[in-house]
C-alpha cells in the first residue's frame, strides 16, 4: 500500500453502493433533462445535482481502486447528503442514495417525531414551500460518514479537498 492509498475491508461494497446509486441517478437526471422543460432556476439545480452525481461516480470509481480521492470525494458527498430540513421557505430531502431519515416536526399546535425511508433517487427541493417545520438526518448516510472519518483519523488521511 503507498501513501496514496487506504485499507478499508469493505470498500467494494462501499464503491458499489456510491457507484450504482450514481448511476441510476445519472440516468434519471438525464432522462428528465431531454424530456421536459424547466424554469431556469430548476434547471440550475439539475444541473447542479448531475454534477454531484457526476463526482459521486468519479469518487466510486477512486474508492473502488483504493485511492484516497476517492475517500475524500465519497466522504464530502455523504456528509452533503446526510441533512434534510423543511422550512415554510424552502424545503430539501436529498435522496440520491438511500436512506433512513429520523426527523421531527412542528407547526400549527401539531408536533411530531417520524422516521421515512427510501430507496435510490428522489431528491425533493422547493423554494416557498408553505409547510411546517421539519429537520431531519439520513441515518444511513451519517453512519457511512462517520465510517469514513474514522477511516481517515486511522490511517491518518486528511479529508480537506484541498490538501493532500
Amino acid at each position: 500500500m503507498n501513501n496514496l492509498e487506504f485499507n478499508d475491508p469493505k470498500y467494494k461494497l462501499i464503491a458499489l453502493y456510491y457507484g450504482i446509486s450514481a448511476i441510476i441517478g445519472l440516468g434519471l437526471i438525464t432522462y428528465q433533462l431531454f424530456t421536459n422543460t424547466f424554469h431556469i432556476l430548476v434547471f440550475i439545480l439539475y444541473v447542479l445535482i448531475y454534477i454531484q452525481l457526476v463526482f459521486m461516480l468519479f469518487g466510486a470509481l477512486q474508492y473502488w481502486d483504493k485511492r484516497q480521492t476517492g475517500l475524500k470525494i465519497l466522504f464530502w458527498i455523504s456528509l452533503s447528503l446526510i441533512p434534510a430540513f423543511y422550512t415554510p421557505l424552502i424545503a430539501y430531502i436529498p435522496k440520491i442514495t438511500s436512506g433512513l431519515f429520523i426527523y421531527f416536526e412542528t407547526g400549527f399546535g401539531a408536533n411530531g417525531a417520524g422516521f421515512d425511508v427510501f430507496v435510490l433517487y428522489n431528491t425533493t427541493l422547493r423554494i416557498f414551500n408553505e409547510q411546517f417545520w421539519r429537520i431531519g438526518i439520513n441515518l444511513i448516510e451519517f453512519f457511512i460518514f462517520l465510517r469514513f472519518l474514522n477511516l481517515a483519523k486511522a490511517q491518518n488521511i486528511s479529508l480537506s479537498p484541498f490538501r493532500r
